[in-house]
Protein backbone atom coordinates (compact mmCIF):
# COMPACT_ATOMS: atom_id res chain seq x y z
CA UNK A 1 0.00 0.00 0.00
CA UNK A 2 2.48 2.43 0.49
CA UNK A 3 4.29 1.75 -2.66
CA UNK A 4 1.00 2.80 -4.05
CA UNK A 5 0.61 6.09 -2.11
CA UNK A 6 4.27 7.58 -3.21
CA UNK A 7 3.65 6.75 -6.82
CA UNK A 8 0.39 8.45 -6.61
CA UNK A 9 2.25 11.13 -5.33
CA UNK A 10 4.79 10.80 -8.37
CA UNK A 11 2.01 10.42 -11.14
CA UNK A 12 0.17 13.63 -9.00
CA UNK A 13 3.51 15.44 -9.31
CA UNK A 14 4.02 15.00 -12.74
CA UNK A 15 0.31 15.13 -14.36
CA UNK A 16 -0.60 18.07 -12.60
CA UNK A 17 -2.72 19.07 -15.63
CA UNK A 18 -5.62 16.60 -14.54
CA UNK A 19 -6.09 19.08 -12.01
CA UNK A 20 -7.03 22.33 -14.63
CA UNK A 21 -10.49 20.78 -15.70
CA UNK A 22 -11.90 21.01 -11.73
CA UNK A 23 -10.44 24.23 -11.73
CA UNK A 24 -12.41 25.42 -14.41
CA UNK A 25 -15.29 23.23 -13.40
CA UNK A 26 -15.51 24.92 -9.52
CA UNK A 27 -15.40 28.23 -11.57
CA UNK A 28 -18.07 27.84 -13.60
CA UNK A 29 -19.97 25.65 -11.18
CA UNK A 30 -19.70 28.50 -8.46
CA UNK A 31 -21.50 30.87 -10.85
CA UNK A 32 -24.38 28.51 -12.00
CA UNK A 33 -24.82 28.13 -8.31
CA UNK A 34 -25.54 31.54 -7.58
CA UNK A 35 -28.14 31.86 -10.44
CA UNK A 36 -29.64 28.84 -8.56
CA UNK A 37 -29.95 30.07 -5.61
CA UNK A 38 -31.21 33.75 -6.77
CA UNK A 39 -34.20 31.74 -8.28
CA UNK A 40 -37.48 32.73 -6.85
CA UNK A 41 -39.07 30.60 -9.59
CA UNK A 42 -39.71 27.28 -8.94
CA UNK A 43 -39.37 26.14 -12.70
CA UNK A 44 -36.27 28.13 -13.29
CA UNK A 45 -35.11 26.83 -9.89
CA UNK A 46 -35.35 23.26 -10.98
CA UNK A 47 -34.34 24.10 -14.63
CA UNK A 48 -31.27 25.43 -12.82
CA UNK A 49 -30.80 22.84 -10.54
CA UNK A 50 -31.10 20.03 -12.61
CA UNK A 51 -28.28 21.58 -15.21
CA UNK A 52 -25.91 21.24 -12.05
CA UNK A 53 -26.44 18.66 -12.03
CA UNK A 54 -25.92 17.21 -15.32
CA UNK A 55 -22.55 19.51 -15.40
CA UNK A 56 -21.48 18.08 -12.23
CA UNK A 57 -21.86 14.25 -13.64
CA UNK A 58 -20.35 15.55 -16.96
CA UNK A 59 -16.86 17.07 -15.62
CA UNK A 60 -16.90 13.92 -13.89
CA UNK A 61 -17.32 11.50 -16.77
CA UNK A 62 -14.42 13.40 -18.37
CA UNK A 63 -12.02 13.83 -15.53
CA UNK A 64 -12.08 10.32 -14.19
CA UNK A 65 -11.48 9.02 -17.85
CA UNK A 66 -8.59 11.53 -17.78
CA UNK A 67 -7.32 10.17 -14.70
CA UNK A 68 -7.70 6.94 -15.82
CA UNK A 69 -5.46 7.17 -19.17
CA UNK A 70 -3.30 9.32 -16.81
CA UNK A 71 -2.50 5.53 -14.85
CA UNK A 72 -2.44 3.99 -18.07
CA UNK A 73 0.08 6.37 -18.86
CA UNK A 74 2.34 6.87 -16.35
CA UNK A 75 2.92 2.74 -16.87
CA UNK A 76 5.13 4.02 -20.72
CA UNK A 77 8.87 4.64 -20.13
CA UNK A 78 9.58 7.98 -21.92
CA UNK A 79 13.03 8.59 -23.42
CA UNK A 80 13.60 12.33 -22.68
CA UNK A 81 11.83 14.17 -20.37
CA UNK A 82 10.16 16.58 -23.16
CA UNK A 83 8.31 13.63 -24.55
CA UNK A 84 6.62 13.07 -21.11
CA UNK A 85 5.77 16.25 -20.56
CA UNK A 86 3.78 16.80 -24.16
CA UNK A 87 2.02 13.43 -22.90
CA UNK A 88 1.06 15.12 -19.74
CA UNK A 89 -0.29 18.24 -21.53
CA UNK A 90 -2.14 15.63 -24.19
CA UNK A 91 -4.33 14.04 -21.35
CA UNK A 92 -6.21 17.09 -21.94
CA UNK A 93 -7.51 15.74 -25.42
CA UNK A 94 -9.44 12.80 -22.95
CA UNK A 95 -11.51 14.82 -21.38
CA UNK A 96 -14.41 15.28 -23.76
CA UNK A 97 -14.08 11.46 -25.51
CA UNK A 98 -14.38 10.60 -21.62
CA UNK A 99 -17.56 12.38 -21.38
CA UNK A 100 -19.08 11.27 -24.70
CA UNK A 101 -18.36 7.56 -23.55
CA UNK A 102 -19.57 7.83 -19.63
CA UNK A 103 -21.86 10.62 -19.26
CA UNK A 104 -25.32 8.74 -18.84
CA UNK A 105 -23.28 5.69 -16.69
CA UNK A 106 -21.82 8.16 -14.02
CA UNK A 107 -24.98 10.33 -14.31
CA UNK A 108 -27.12 7.28 -13.29
CA UNK A 109 -24.42 6.43 -10.48
CA UNK A 110 -23.97 9.62 -9.00
CA UNK A 111 -27.37 9.93 -8.89
CA UNK A 112 -28.18 6.59 -7.14
CA UNK A 113 -25.01 7.53 -4.77
CA UNK A 114 -26.77 10.98 -4.19
CA UNK A 115 -30.13 9.47 -3.20
CA UNK A 116 -28.64 6.63 -0.71
CA UNK A 117 -26.44 9.28 0.57
CA UNK A 118 -29.47 11.46 1.49
CA UNK A 119 -31.31 8.21 2.40
CA UNK A 120 -28.68 7.77 5.20
CA UNK A 121 -28.71 11.36 6.89
CA UNK A 122 -32.38 11.25 6.62
CA UNK A 123 -32.39 7.58 8.05
CA UNK A 124 -29.82 8.35 10.99
CA UNK A 125 -29.92 11.90 11.40
CA UNK A 126 -33.81 12.69 11.19
CA UNK A 127 -35.73 9.36 11.87
CA UNK A 128 -33.37 7.95 14.39
CA UNK A 129 -31.68 11.00 15.38
CA UNK A 130 -34.60 13.30 16.18
CA UNK A 131 -36.41 10.78 18.47
CA UNK A 132 -33.23 9.94 19.98
CA UNK A 133 -32.45 13.45 21.25
CA UNK A 134 -35.63 13.88 22.07
CA UNK A 135 -35.67 11.48 24.53
CA UNK A 136 -32.81 13.38 26.22
CA UNK A 137 -34.64 16.42 26.10
CA UNK A 138 -32.76 17.86 23.69
CA UNK A 139 -34.25 20.21 20.55
CA UNK A 140 -32.81 20.58 17.48
CA UNK A 141 -35.60 23.66 16.33
CA UNK A 142 -34.47 25.58 19.65
CA UNK A 143 -30.57 24.96 18.87
CA UNK A 144 -31.02 26.26 14.91
CA UNK A 145 -33.09 29.46 15.94
CA UNK A 146 -30.53 30.33 18.90
CA UNK A 147 -27.85 29.38 15.97
CA UNK A 148 -29.37 32.14 13.77
CA UNK A 149 -29.66 34.61 16.60
CA UNK A 150 -25.71 34.71 17.12
CA UNK A 151 -22.95 32.71 18.29
CA UNK A 152 -23.00 33.94 21.57
CA UNK A 153 -26.48 33.13 21.89
CA UNK A 154 -25.71 29.53 20.32
CA UNK A 155 -22.84 29.39 23.15
CA UNK A 156 -25.01 30.47 25.92
CA UNK A 157 -27.42 28.06 24.86
CA UNK A 158 -25.03 25.10 24.74
CA UNK A 159 -23.31 26.21 28.21
CA UNK A 160 -26.60 25.54 29.64
CA UNK A 161 -27.40 22.10 28.61
CA UNK A 162 -27.17 18.91 31.03
CA UNK A 163 -24.03 16.86 30.39
CA UNK A 164 -26.41 13.97 29.97
CA UNK A 165 -28.08 16.36 27.04
CA UNK A 166 -24.63 17.34 25.48
CA UNK A 167 -23.52 13.63 25.59
CA UNK A 168 -26.70 12.96 23.87
CA UNK A 169 -25.41 15.49 21.16
CA UNK A 170 -22.26 14.18 20.65
CA UNK A 171 -23.76 10.16 20.40
CA UNK A 172 -26.10 11.63 17.65
CA UNK A 173 -22.98 13.42 15.48
CA UNK A 174 -20.55 10.42 15.88
CA UNK A 175 -23.49 8.06 14.73
CA UNK A 176 -24.06 10.40 11.32
CA UNK A 177 -20.12 10.86 11.00
CA UNK A 178 -19.78 6.73 11.66
CA UNK A 179 -22.57 6.23 8.91
CA UNK A 180 -21.10 8.56 6.45
CA UNK A 181 -17.98 7.13 7.09
CA UNK A 182 -19.07 3.66 6.10
CA UNK A 183 -21.09 4.66 3.04
CA UNK A 184 -18.05 6.45 1.85
CA UNK A 185 -15.67 3.01 2.54
CA UNK A 186 -18.63 0.62 0.78
CA UNK A 187 -18.87 3.06 -2.33
CA UNK A 188 -15.24 4.02 -2.13
CA UNK A 189 -14.19 2.04 -5.34
CA UNK A 190 -17.53 2.40 -7.32
CA UNK A 191 -16.45 4.60 -9.87
CA UNK A 192 -13.29 3.15 -10.25
CA UNK A 193 -15.05 -0.54 -11.21
CA UNK A 194 -17.29 1.51 -13.43
CA UNK A 195 -14.48 2.74 -15.75
CA UNK A 196 -12.38 -0.72 -15.65
CA UNK A 197 -15.59 -2.48 -17.07
CA UNK A 198 -14.69 -4.06 -20.34
CA UNK A 199 -18.39 -3.09 -21.65
CA UNK A 200 -20.47 -0.21 -20.92
CA UNK A 201 -24.53 -0.63 -21.20
CA UNK A 202 -27.75 0.35 -18.72
CA UNK A 203 -26.72 -2.45 -15.97
CA UNK A 204 -23.66 -1.14 -15.91
CA UNK A 205 -24.21 1.09 -12.22
CA UNK A 206 -25.14 -1.94 -10.80
CA UNK A 207 -22.43 -4.64 -12.60
CA UNK A 208 -19.92 -2.03 -11.38
CA UNK A 209 -21.13 -1.08 -7.68
CA UNK A 210 -21.06 -5.47 -7.64
CA UNK A 211 -17.24 -4.98 -8.65
CA UNK A 212 -16.74 -2.41 -5.99
CA UNK A 213 -17.85 -5.27 -2.94
CA UNK A 214 -16.06 -7.96 -4.55
CA UNK A 215 -13.16 -5.69 -4.62
CA UNK A 216 -13.29 -4.39 -1.00
CA UNK A 217 -13.93 -7.47 0.72
CA UNK A 218 -11.08 -8.79 -1.90
CA UNK A 219 -8.43 -6.14 -0.65
CA UNK A 220 -10.30 -4.99 2.70
CA UNK A 221 -7.29 -4.00 4.93
CA UNK A 222 -5.77 -2.49 1.96
CA UNK A 223 -8.87 -0.60 1.17
CA UNK A 224 -9.45 0.41 4.52
CA UNK A 225 -5.54 1.47 4.79
CA UNK A 226 -6.29 3.53 1.62
CA UNK A 227 -9.87 5.65 3.25
CA UNK A 228 -7.80 5.95 6.79
CA UNK A 229 -4.68 7.51 4.80
CA UNK A 230 -7.06 9.70 3.00
CA UNK A 231 -8.78 10.79 5.87
CA UNK A 232 -5.90 11.56 7.86
CA UNK A 233 -4.71 13.98 4.72
CA UNK A 234 -8.11 15.30 4.24
CA UNK A 235 -8.00 16.64 7.71
CA UNK A 236 -4.25 18.00 7.51
CA UNK A 237 -5.84 20.10 4.39
CA UNK A 238 -9.11 21.17 5.91
CA UNK A 239 -6.64 22.86 9.18
CA UNK A 240 -3.68 24.16 6.71
CA UNK A 241 -7.26 25.68 4.95
CA UNK A 242 -8.92 27.05 8.16
CA UNK A 243 -4.82 28.40 9.19
CA UNK A 244 -3.93 29.85 6.18
CA UNK A 245 -7.29 31.63 5.84
CA UNK A 246 -5.96 34.71 7.71
CA UNK A 247 -3.67 36.00 5.45
CA UNK A 248 -4.98 36.52 1.24
CA UNK A 249 -1.76 35.19 0.24
CA UNK A 250 -1.72 31.93 2.10
CA UNK A 251 -5.51 31.85 0.80
CA UNK A 252 -4.41 31.31 -2.38
CA UNK A 253 -1.89 29.02 -1.53
CA UNK A 254 -4.35 26.93 0.89
CA UNK A 255 -6.16 27.04 -2.41
CA UNK A 256 -3.72 25.22 -4.76
CA UNK A 257 -3.18 22.83 -1.86
CA UNK A 258 -6.78 21.86 -1.75
CA UNK A 259 -7.06 21.26 -5.66
CA UNK A 260 -3.84 18.94 -5.50
CA UNK A 261 -5.09 17.02 -2.32
CA UNK A 262 -8.20 16.55 -4.27
CA UNK A 263 -6.90 15.38 -7.80
CA UNK A 264 -4.01 13.29 -5.34
CA UNK A 265 -7.14 12.16 -4.16
CA UNK A 266 -8.68 10.61 -6.97
CA UNK A 267 -5.43 9.32 -8.82
CA UNK A 268 -4.61 7.36 -5.60
CA UNK A 269 -8.13 5.21 -5.62
CA UNK A 270 -7.84 4.59 -9.21
CA UNK A 271 -3.91 3.84 -8.59
CA UNK A 272 -4.73 1.20 -6.40
CA UNK A 273 -8.11 0.15 -8.52
CA UNK A 274 -5.98 -0.45 -11.33
CA UNK A 275 -3.44 -2.07 -9.40
CA UNK A 276 -5.01 -4.90 -7.65
CA UNK A 277 -6.69 -5.62 -11.12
Amino acid sequence: MASVIKKAFDITRDNIVTAQPLIVFLLIISLTSIGLAQQSNKIAFIVFFISNFLLTTAFLAGWFFMIKKTIEQSKIEYEKPEEKAAASFGLLKEFFPGVAAYFAPVTAVFLIYTLLSAGIIYLVGFEWGLGYLETHNVHVNEIYQTAMQSQQALEKYLYSMTFGQLQAINIWMTALTFSAALFSFFTLFWFPSLFYLEKINFLSPFISFRKNIKFLFKNFLGAFGIMCFLSILNFIVFAINAIFSINIILSIIAFFIMFYFATYYMILIFLYYDSKQ
